[in-house]
């Protein structure tokens, strides 16, 4: 179950966060954000354990078995020289299709460079929870990290961050 870290809540969609104290032991103790009913800690982890409904519980198994796809992009992203030889608008076609819904694109772990998604499922996704239509890379990394502050600057992946130079 701690493989079950590695699922990160998505800012740019809503959320909710707990407050007040908790006692130890309790199984909400380190929750600080609800996600689609699902718990998550204060740096936005998934925390599997906390998750008491079977119908939650089946979501968060259903992304966890989407995110092997993008977990290599995560693990190489520690000096930003991932194997990313795309610098094109599209998204090119690496990305896995299984994650193409805009309410499974992550736009947190977008930015990050933890996940990839097809370029047509990022811009309908800020277009359906933003209502803002954006069709180009530099747009759109600016619009979500400098106008919705989704993310702080210094956390975008080196491939994006480019896009944010005044």
């Amino acid at each position: 179950m701690a493989s079950a870290s590695k699922l990160r809540m998505d800012r740019s969609k809503p959320f909710g966060t707990v407050h007040g104290e908790r006692q130890p032991g309790d199984l909400h103790q380190n929750t600080h954000f609800f996600q689609d009913g699902m718990p998550f800690d204060a740096h936005g982890l998934l925390i599997y354990e906390a998750i008491e409904d079977p119908k939650i519980k089946a979501l968060a198994d259903r992304k966890l078995k989407k995110l092997p796809a993008a977990k290599p992009a995560a693990e190489g992203d520690d000096d930003g020289a991932g194997d990313d030889d795309s610098d094109n608008d599209t998204g090119g076609d690496d990305t896995p299709p299984a994650s193409s819904s805009p309410e499974e694109v992550n736009l947190e772990s977008w930015l990050r460079g933890e996940a990839s998604y097809p370029w047509f499922a990022i811009t309908k996704a800020v277009r359906e929870r933003h209502s803002n239509n954006i069709s180009r890379q530099p747009e759109m990394v600016e619009f979500l990290v400098r106008d919705l502050k989704i993310i702080p600057e210094d956390q975008v992946a080196a491939d994006l961050r480019k896009y944010l130079k005044d």
